[in-house]
């Protein structure tokens, strides 16, 4: 499960800027992931600078079990 979700976005010119948020819970939503990201992003939409690079982060990783999980099977 994760905690927290964040971005990273670089413009044309190499300005960069990072947001991240942080959940109340911790959860294994992959919607979420996307959910948040989009809304971190949305900061940024004012159209006028040319994105470069865009990247999304989770942290506050913790283990909910012992059995680990094909990435087949994350994915789906």
């Amino acid at each position: 499960s994760f905690k927290s979700v964040g971005i990273k976005i670089r413009f044309r010119g190499f300005e960069t800027h990072t947001r991240e948020t942080r959940l109340v819970a911790s959860t294994q939503d992959k919607g979420v992931i996307r959910r948040e990201a989009l809304l971190l992003l949305s900061r940024f939409s004012s159209g006028k600078n040319k994105v470069r690079l865009v990247g999304v982060r989770i942290s506050g990783l913790r283990m909910m079990s012992t059995k680990q999980a094909s990435i087949e099977n994350w994915l789906k």
